[in-house]
């Protein structure tokens, strides 16, 4: 099932959809917990946590996001939650440097950036899935297998103008559906050069 029509069904209470998807799902978002916190047990607790909260809270899903980071956001926002309270409760002080050291690793921007690129990744490849197929042949072959329009030309048997068509109307359609992405990286990119 597509996403955009997964999270819609997620949303509407779809138990089959919301199911697929925690099958999908959750080992990976265990995975990722398990990359921040010393507890694997933790780790797995608050993964099926964190599908709990998405189903608890399924009439916010926006179908317009991306539902995989959508969970990967709250299971994040779940574990820093958890060992803070857990450093409390064991009356250990916050500033133990394991502790410390793995709140702050599971708040640090580029796992933000990490979870979001989830999101323009799924973005990417909807693009690339609209694209017509002679478009998509002649970007491919530019783009990934370093190509030149003469040589694309050549090997599908167009006109070199065709290919740089190609090219053009691709480039737009990642621009048109990208623009947001493109806005935030060069926002983030003046304010990292001042």
């Amino acid at each position: 099932m597509e996403g955009n029509k997964l999270a819609e069904a997620i949303r509407h209470g779809d138990t089959v959809a919301f199911e697929m998807f925690f099958r999908a799902e959750y080992l990976n978002v265990v995975s990722f917990l398990s990359k921040y916190m010393k507890d694997s047990y933790m780790a797995q607790d608050i993964a099926q946590d964190s599908f709990v909260q998405l189903w608890k809270t399924r009439d916010r899903v926006d179908s317009g996001k991306n539902l995989r980071s959508y969970v990967f956001t709250i299971a994040r926002n779940l574990a820093i939650n958890r060992m803070q309270l857990k450093s409390y409760r064991r009356k250990e002080s916050m500033s133990d440097p394991a502790v410390r050291l793995r709140i702050e690793a599971l708040s640090h921007p580029s796992v933000t950036a990490r979870i979001e690129g989830l999101e323009l990744s799924a973005l990417i490849k909807k693009v690339y899935s609209e694209l017509p197929d002679s478009v998509l042949e002649s970007f491919v072959m530019n783009r990934e297998l370093g190509m030149t329009y003469k040589e694309i030309a050549d090997k599908r048997g167009i006109s070199q103008k065709s290919v740089e068509y190609h090219i053009r109307i691709a480039l737009q359609a990642f621009r048109s559906r990208l623009k947001d992405y493109i806005l935030m990286a060069a926002f983030i990119f003046n304010i990292l050069a001042r």
